[in-house]
């Protein structure tokens, strides 16, 4: 009995936090060009450097963000950000021939650490601020 009761708990919990990552099933978006001046600039994964030409980097900017795998690995995502002044949290959709208002990112910027969540494969990605 305490172990389903425990796997109850733990499931309610789970389903309660999955809810609440940036209200992506409840939050109205608001979607701008514009990128958050916490989020824009170059970050780098997380025990990487930024000077190594084969660090997984990221570059966000007006209109959508870079990436660059390897050297001659570069990548662009193009679409629109969603975030308020100061939150911390940004959400970003990618640009498709068919409308769609959910986000496919959570862009959450502590300082000089960032965590990009993927929703279509709940990945968890950490990066750190290039200076």
């Amino acid at each position: 009995m305490r172990i389903r009761y425990a796997v109850l708990l733990f499931l309610t919990a789970f389903w309660i936090v999955i809810m609440s990552v940036d209200g992506v099933f409840a939050q109205s978006y608001s979607w701008r060009n514009d990128v958050s001046p916490d989020l824009e600039g170059s970050w780098v994964k997380a025990g990487q450097r930024c000077e190594d030409s084969g660090s997984l980097l990221m570059i966000f900017s007006s209109g959508g963000y870079r990436w660059r795998k390897a050297a001659t690995d570069w990548g662009y995502a193009r679409g629109k950000y969603s975030w308020q002044p100061g939150s911390g949290s940004v959400s970003f959709k990618l640009q498709r021939f068919e409308p769609n208002d959910s986000p496919d990112f959570l862009f959450t910027v502590v300082g000089a650490e960032m965590r990009k969540y993927t929703y279509a494969s709940g990945q968890l990605t950490r990066f750190s601020k290039c200076r």
